[in-house]
């Protein structure tokens, strides 16, 4: 696991796709916050809560950890 200071790029909350946000770093490298379904499948615990989904928006930072899987930087929690 590695921590990262990363902003908010894009919101999703369709069934279109499996992520909820995307986040990018200051080289505008790109991870994603995964759906539940995502984090169960992967044994993992979801890094968000109900407050941050409610809090969350485009342009705010978050501290947080990441995981690679499957060449996909996914968060796996929030510092």
């Amino acid at each position: 696991m590695r921590e990262m200071n990363l902003r908010v790029s894009n919101v999703n909350f369709t069934n279109e796709f499996d992520w909820l946000f995307k986040l990018v770093d200051f080289e505008k490298n790109e991870f994603l916050i995964m759906d539940d379904y995502f984090y169960k499948r992967n044994n993992m615990k979801s890094p968000i809560s109900r407050i941050h989904m409610d809090s969350l928006d485009i342009g705010q930072t978050i501290n947080c950890n990441f995981k690679i899987i499957n060449e996909t930087k996914i968060v796996t929690s929030f510092i």
